[in-house]
């Protein structure tokens, strides 16, 4: 039987594989690696590829499943939030555009309506490359990561008049004012029947699916869904990809909205590659040999020209400089949607062949550079804001204070801060980007400014060299580094806390000057830490006096690294029952110059080893390969039968007496002794 399909995935899954691994090791973006595997494998390559449309039925589905997890990750309440950077800059960047790209093609030689239809092409950017990138680097949450979010939404919404403009331009069928009424009313429909379940329908089907306690039917519910929500947007005229995401966003709202993401992502991540390897089956190779000059220098030219017009976009939001180019380099390239809207125009005959290859082949060219251009983004944004730094407007805030708290976002923390600071009756600043946010904020009496840290100017005008502690607390991690910096800088006395969110930021920030450090990765891991000790009967003055040892020791434990400290006896991890307790290893220990994987007391036992006890000092966390030794106090956690066993096996020396068991002469570690009391005579042996 022939199976072109399945041939031809085992063929690009496997290409993928294989460059993904290559570029990998030249740390290079993977999403380069799948661009490369479409063009070997698509019909202007080697021609390996038969399935071409079954291939981007797959792609379609990848796009609405990424977009789809998008929704899920965000909520109604945060897309009111950057409703602005929908609807203002959103316009503005299509439109601005739009506009410049129809007088440059119309000055090039193109017909009027062909240059209308192709700055309205050009002008869209590509929604899943943006977002997957910055999903990887976790800039999503960022100012400029939210501006460029609130973009992108618009531009998927403006795909719809820009697919009728085709009728409209094209001079097929025109569009009559009751076809436009009949797809503004289903668009209508649409919109309510999605919102109406967001309250009243699917939480309660939500709950029954999941009172069925299984995956399996779980899963399938939320295919289900998203694919429904996504077909019923698609047959009111609108984009599947935009469908994806407002069923993502119909999820959100519920409990269950974290288990339908963990349980899609895999799927996503599978589609979402046949997106991009079909992406790269459309680069023409013959056109680019035939004139490579011309299809690189337009594919460079198209993403700066876009880049800086999406740019000014972000200036009307008011984001610092550094920020809008973050934003102009990250929107750079032509879109997805720009393909669907070229090959609708090809057919009407607005766009020729020759066009019509040639825009393809520079729109992949800008879409490899996407990766590249957005990773060295921020140090591009930092420069133009060295060159040409904002003017900072004075206001009349009173900034004479002494010894404040100065405050650098206005999120979670930046919230819990200025509550904490009102409590202890402490003068505090608060400085926010989010224009709507500091005339809300303002309007209740918060002491609240709009300016960006990372202007010595504005950081000089709020009181940097009089303040005694500053708190930063932005998403932005390039943005923190700088700010720390540019603090200490103006005042080296200042006392700086960070917050960061990941782990690998600690030593960057150390280096730049902060002073506290608290990482939300390092907090959850503390605070579930804690509550395991709480678990096993621990008291609270004991968790705390562990939790302080572990922040003592920089958190080596959680870490992973082996840290000495004092004597790990004065925490004491006992319980009643004898399950979590240490263990000597004496001269003629059978454990004794064994490694911790060669005693098995994981595999074996289901014991865990927590510490290590040796001449004064602890290794916590120890790892496989340390070496056992007399006079060792091993720390383990485990049930009370499998600890007992597993000391009756590897820690008594052999030939010890039965009398060693006799709970009455039991010499062995106490918390034993209670359990060997209930033991049976026949159970009382070492090899047992």
């Amino acid at each position: 039987m022939d199976t072109p399909l399945f041939q031809d995935l085992i063929l690009i899954c496997g290409l993928s594989v294989a460059s993904i691994w290559l570029f990998t090791r030249l740390r290079l973006p993977p999403l380069v690696g799948f661009l490369l595997a479409g063009i070997l494998v698509g019909p202007h390559g080697f021609g390996w590829v038969r399935s071409g449309h079954e291939v981007e039925l797959l792609a379609e589905i990848g796009v609405i499943l990424l977009l789809f997890t998008i929704g899920l990750e965000f909520s109604l309440e945060r897309l009111m939030r950057i409703k602005r950077a929908v609807l203002l800059g959103g316009s503005v960047q299509l439109v601005v555009t739009a506009v410049v790209v129809t007088l440059l093609s119309a000055w090039g030689g193109l017909k009027l309506n062909q240059a209308v239809f192709f700055g309205l092409a050009i002008a869209l950017s590509s929604t899943a490359i943006v977002l997957k990138v910055l999903q990887e680097k976790s800039w999503l949450e960022t100012p400029h990561g939210q501006s460029i979010l609130g973009m992108l939404i618009f531009q998927d919404i403006a795909v719809v008049p820009i697919l009728l403009s085709v009728q409209i331009l094209g001079g097929s069928e025109p569009l009559t004012a009751g076809g436009l009424g009949l797809l503004l009313l289903k668009m209508a429909a649409v919109l309510v029947v999605i919102f109406y379940g967001i309250n009243y329908v699917i939480p309660k089907l939500f709950r029954s699916v999941a009172q069925t306690q299984n995956r399996e039917i779980f899963l399938l519910f939320v295919i289900v869904l998203c694919f429904s929500v996504a077909w019923l947007t698609s047959k009111a005229g609108l984009s599947l990809a935009l469908g994806g995401f407002l069923s993502g966003l119909v999820i959100s709202r519920s409990e269950y909205s974290l288990q339908a993401l963990s349980s899609i992502q895999p799927f996503r991540d599978v589609f979402t590659s046949f997106f991009f390897v079909s992406i790269g089956m459309l680069f023409n190779v013959g056109a680019v040999v035939a004139n490579p000059l011309l299809i690189v220098g337009l594919g460079l030219a198209v993403y700066a020209l876009k880049s800086v017009l999406a740019a000014a976009g972000a200036l009307t939001l008011r984001l610092p400089l550094r920020s809008a180019v973050f934003t102009g380099l990250a929107l750079g390239q032509v879109g997805e949607f720009s393909f669907i809207a070229l090959q609708a125009g090809a057919e009407t005959g607005l766009v020729g062949a020759r066009l019509y290859d040639t825009t393809l082949a520079f729109a992949v060219v800008s879409m490899a550079l996407t990766p590249f251009v957005i990773a060295v983004a921020p140090r591009l944004g930092r420069l133009v804001d060295r060159i040409w730094p904002q003017s900072f407007e004075e206001d009349s805030s009173d900034v004479s204070m002494r010894d404040h708290l100065l405050v650098i976002g206005f999120g979670v923390s930046g919230r819990n801060m200025a509550q904490a600071a009102r409590f202890a009756d402490i003068p505090y600043l608060i400085l926010e980007l989010n224009p709507v946010t500091v005339s809300e904020q303002q309007a209740l009496g918060v002491p609240i400014h709009f300016g960006d840290a990372t202007q010595a100017g504005v950081l000089e005008h709020f009181g940097i060299k009089g303040a005694a502690v500053m708190v930063v607390a932005v998403n932005d991690p390039q943005a923190t580094r700088h700010i720390v910096q540019l603090a200490k800088t103006l005042n080296p006395s200042l006392h700086l806390i960070v917050r960061t969110r990941f782990v690998e930021e600690l030593p960057a920030l150390r280096a730049v000057g902060a002073d506290e450090i608290v990482s939300e990765q390092y907090e959850a891991s503390i605070e579930m830490f804690a509550r395991i000790l709480a678990r096993y009967s621990v008291s609270v003055e004991d968790i705390e006096q562990a939790v302080g040892m572990i922040r003592a020791q920089d958190y080596g434990l959680l870490r992973g690294r082996r840290q000495s400290s004092g004597n790990i006896t004065h925490v004491r991890l006992e319980r009643e029952e004898g399950d979590v307790c240490s263990l000597p290893v004496v001269s003629k220990s059978p454990v004794s110059q064994m490694t911790l994987a060669q005693t098995h007391l994981w595999t074996t036992y289901q014991v865990t080893v927590v510490a290590i006890q040796r001449e004064g000092r602890v290794l916590n966390n120890p790892r496989g390969d340390e070496v056992l030794s007399a006079g060792d106090e091993v720390y383990v956690i485990g049930r009370p039968q499998d600890v007992v066993n597993a000391y009756l096996t590897l820690f008594v020396a052999p030939g010890e007496s039965d009398e060693r068991f006799d709970p009455d002469r039991f010499t062995g570690p106490a918390c034993l002794k209670a359990y060997l009391s209930k033991m049976p005579p026949d159970s009382k042996d070492p090899g047992t």
